[in-house]
């Protein structure tokens, strides 16, 4: 029993002094890339969602309603949008697509709002004093836009584009 206990705290502190740091570049690396796979998710997602429009007869049924023209196709791709969004869910900060195709994803300073959240609450527990943690948020966004902006900035332009032809789309099937 002591051997467990000792086993677990043992990967306790390994996991804290490992997975922590209280470098605002690294940080901000990590939180970069939580962010890029978080918009490579929304695209998938967006092109999913425009192939299941595309699963539906563009005239409407007599009663008005939206006809099913492939139905195994729509089940499948049901089915992948519900895992895309599983894994999207994941992400503390993931702001749901609308039907409208509205992507609510930044905040003031364009950077996630819980990812700064999260990045400021855990800057408090290693600062010495407010001015140290503010200093410390003003160089984690620096390093994370430098970051966003080298690595993902085309994801961002390519969500606008597909949120563009989804709702292009939507409007040649569903509107008169």
């Amino acid at each position: 029993m002591k051997k467990h206990q000792f086993l677990i705290l043992y990967l306790s502190i390994f996991f804290i002094v490992g997975c922590s740091s209280e470098d605002p570049k690294v940080n901000a690396e990590k939180a970069g890339k939580e962010y890029c796979e978080q918009t490579e998710l929304v695209i998938q997602y967006l092109r999913i969602k425009q192939d299941l429009v595309r699963t539906y007869e563009k005239e409407l049924d007599k009663d008005g309603g939206r006809v099913v023209d492939n139905w195994e196709e729509h089940a499948r791709l049901l089915n992948e949008v519900f895992e895309i969004a599983k894994k999207m869910k994941h992400y503390k900060y993931y702001s749901a697509l609308t039907d409208r195709g509205t992507w609510g994803f930044y905040s003031n300073l364009s950077l996630p709002i819980a990812i700064a959240e999260k990045y400021r609450a855990y800057s408090y527990t290693f600062t010495e004093s407010q001015r140290d943690q503010e200093y410390w948020m003003e160089d984690f966004e620096d390093y994370f836009e430098d970051y966003i902006e080298d690595n993902c900035r085309r994801n961002e332009k390519k969500i606008t584009k597909e949120i563009e032809k989804y709702l292009s789309l939507q409007s040649d099937y569903f509107e008169d």
